[in-house]
C-alpha cells in the first residue's frame, strides 16, 4: 500500500516537473515583472510635457490676439483693395497677389447688397452677400467670380477670400447664409447680427460693439489661423527634441496645447470685450479634432490591452487545468486528522486480510 502511494506521489511530482519545463518560457518573466513601472508607461505626460504644452498654447494665443500683427495683416488687405497706407515690401507683394478691387463678391453696381436684393448694412456686407462658400442662394463667391471673369474666376475667388481673412473683420464662417431671415420691413438680415447686437448691449449698454464681437466670434481670420499653426509647429519641434514617437502621448500633448491656446484667447477676449470671449473657430475645430483623435487612439489601446488580458487569462486557465489534471490522481483529505484516520483504517484492513489468509 505504501509502495502504491509512493508511486502515485512520484508520478504526480514528475508530471508537475514536465508541466513546468514545458511552460518554462511563459513562467520565466512572472517573478521579473517590475510593478513600479506601471505608472511610467510611454503614453504618460511628464512635468516637462505639461509645462511646455501650456507655454506653447499661451504663445499661440498671444499671436492670435496681437494688435501689431492684426494691423500688419489689415494693411495687406488694404493694399489688396487699393487702399493701403505706406505698406512695406512684403505687404505690397502680398497685396498685389491678393488684389480684388471691383470683384462682384463685394458689390453689385458699386453698392453693398444682401441676398434679398436690398441695400446691406456696410459693416456686415460680407455676412449678407458673396462670401459664404456654402451659399446656394445665387451669391456663392465662386459662382459670382466665374460669372464675372470666366474660369479664372475660381482662382480670383480664392485670392479674394484669402485677402478677407487678413482684414479686421475676417471671413464669414461657411454656412452663415443659412441664418438669413426677412425682417418685418421686408429687408434681409441675419441672426448672427442680432446675436452680436444683443451681446454688445449686454456688455456695453449699446450696439456699437456688435461688429467687433462678430469679427472675433463668427469669422475666420488669418491671425487666428497663424496662432493655431504656431502651436502645431512648436509642438512638433518639441517632439523632435525629446524624441517622441508614441502617438497617444503626442495626442495628449496636442490636446493640452490647443486647449490652453483656445481658452486663453477666449479669456483675453472676455477681458477686452467686457465679458464677451474671443472664439477662434479654426482653433476650436483643431482642438475638437485632437480630442477625437485621442479618443480613437485610447480606444484602440484599450482594445489591445483587453485582447492581451484575454490571452493571459486563457493561458492561466490552461495552466490551472494542467495542474488539476496532474493532481487528479492524488487522494484529497479534509485535514491531517482525516489523513491519519484513513491510513490507520487502511492498515487495519491490510492486517485483517493478512490474518484471514493465515487462518486459511
Amino acid at each position: 500500500m505504501n509502495t502504491d502511494a509512493e508511486q502515485i506521489y512520484l508520478k504526480s511530482i514528475q508530471a508537475l516537473d514536465q508541466m513546468m519545463s514545458a511552460n518554462a518560457d511563459e513562467m520565466a518573466g512572472w517573478s521579473e515583472f517590475d510593478y513600479t513601472q506601471i505608472n511610467d508607461i510611454p503614453s504618460n505626460l511628464d512635468a516637462y510635457d505639461y509645462c511646455f504644452s501650456i507655454a506653447i498654447g499661451m504663445a499661440g494665443s498671444f499671436i492670435s490676439t496681437s494688435k501689431e500683427l492684426a494691423r500688419y495683416l489689415e494693411e495687406i488687405h488694404k493694399v489688396a483693395s487699393e487702399s493701403g497706407n505706406n505698406p512695406d515690401f512684403l505687404q505690397k507683394v502680398l497685396g498685389k497677389l491678393l488684389h480684388h478691387k471691383g470683384d462682384a463678391i463685394d458689390q453689385v453696381d458699386a453698392t453693398f447688397i444682401t441676398r434679398g436684393g436690398d441695400n446691406a448694412y456696410g459693416l456686415f456686407h460680407r455676412l449678407l452677400w458673396g462670401h459664404d462658400i456654402l451659399s446656394f442662394k445665387g451669391d456663392n463667391p465662386f459662382y459670382l467670380m466665374v460669372k464675372q471673369t470666366g474660369v479664372r474666376g475660381i482662382l480670383q475667388a480664392l485670392q479674394h477670400l484669402t485677402a478677407d481673412t487678413m482684414s479686421s473683420q475676417g471671413l464669414p464662417i461657411p454656412g452663415s447664409s443659412l441664418l438669413d431671415y426677412t425682417k418685418d420691413n421686408g429687408r434681409t438680415s441675419n441672426y448672427l447680427i442680432n446675436l452680436c447686437q444683443g451681446l454688445s448691449e449686454e456688455s456695453t449698454g449699446a450696439k456699437n460693439n456688435a461688429e467687433k464681437i462678430y469679427s472675433h466670434m463668427f469669422t475666420i481670420r488669418a491671425q487666428d489661423i497663424m496662432g493655431g499653426a504656431a502651436v502645431g509647429i512648436l509642438s512638433k519641434v518639441y517632439y523632435l527634441i525629446r524624441g517622441y514617437e508614441d502617438k497617444i502621448r503626442k495626442a495628449q500633448f496636442d490636446l493640452v496645447a490647443y486647449s490652453v491656446s483656445f481658452f486663453t484667447q477666449a479669456i483675453i477676449g472676455a477681458v477686452k470685450q467686457s465679458g464677451v470671449p474671443y472664439i477662434n473657430i479654426p482653433l476650436l475645430c483643431t482642438t475638437l479634432k485632437h480630442l477625437v483623435q485621442l479618443y480613437i487612439l485610447s480606444g484602440k489601446e484599450t482594445k489591445g490591452l483587453e485582447r492581451r488580458t484575454d490571452e493571459l487569462v486563457e493561458q492561466g486557465n490552461h495552466l490551472e487545468a494542467m495542474v488539476l489534471e496532474t493532481g487528479g490522481m492524488l487522494q484529497i483529505y479534509e485535514s491531517a486528522d482525516d489523513f491519519i484516520f484513513r491510513m490507520e483504517r487502511a492498515e487495519e484492513t491490510v492486517d485483517d486480510l493478512v490474518d484471514f489468509f493465515e487462518k486459511e
